[in-house]
């Protein structure tokens, strides 16, 4: 557990995952060196703007019209 960690907003021009992009999704930025912060999390800011389906233990990520 690495406690409180300094971080920045940012807006990101897109996310993509694989055929879906969203555009301007708010992010932030930690600023530390712990090794828990080396991996990619996909926020509720992107999250919030596709659609999800759940098939057993499959989570599918379906863009939105």
């Amino acid at each position: 557990m690495v406690g409180q960690v300094p971080g920045f907003l940012v807006t990101l021009s897109s996310v993509k995952i694989g055929p879906i992009e969203v555009a301007n999704v708010p992010g932030v930025v930690a600023d530390s060196d712990a090794p828990e912060f080396g991996l990619v999390l996909v926020g509720a800011s992107f999250l919030a703007r596709v659609q999800l389906e759940q098939h057993g233990n499959r989570l599918t990520l379906i863009p939105t019209k």
